[in-house]
């Protein structure tokens, strides 16, 4: 008689997981950004120093090297955040199809709420700077690269053992 013995992945690792493809979706959602930005005539950079002024307010328009640095780390972090969050939501789900759906669906809840609850009131030079349908493309791009960024499988091992007879 076999035994199937399944490992599910402690949620530090799930974290984990989370936190490096919140980061990479974060880049890949800020590439996307200064792409459009740069293309438009608005500055490459700009994406990233409307970020900073959460914290350096108008300032990071005139101090744009240091504002871009500070935008970029503040970006990966929230990325971060919201990438472990969203590990964690989706750390039930089996298939690839349905952790695509969930990213979506996340990206644009996140795209909601950073929009008209966050940023009206932390960085209302950021609102002011960006224009809601290019931002929710950028957030349906963070929701793809997430789901693609994870593990697959909640599972890492899976060992089959005989019971001996005596």
């Amino acid at each position: 008689m076999a035994r199937i013995e399944t490992r599910t992945r402690n949620t530090s690792y799930t974290v984990g997981a989370g936190i490096g493809a919140g980061m990479v979706a974060a880049l890949v959602m800020g590439i996307l950004a200064m792409i459009v930005f740069g293309a438009r005539g608005q500055g490459f950079f700009t994406p990233l120093q409307v970020i900073a002024a959460v914290l350096m307010g108008s300032d990071a328009l005139v101090y744009t090297f240091w504002s871009t640095l500070l935008g970029l780390g503040i970006h990966l972090i929230t990325g971060a955040f919201f990438g472990a969050l969203f590990a964690l939501i989706a750390r039930p789900i089996r298939t690839q199809s349905m952790r695509m759906a969930a990213g979506l669906t996340y990206g644009t809840v996140v795209f909601l709420v950073m929009t008209y609850l966050v940023l009206p009131w932390a960085n209302p030079i950021m609102a002011a700077a960006i224009e809601p349908g290019w931002f929710y493309l950028y957030h349906l791009a963070y929701g793809a690269v997430l789901p693609l960024m994870l593990p697959r499988r909640a599972t890492v091992t899976t060992t089959y053992r005989r019971e001996s007879r005596a």
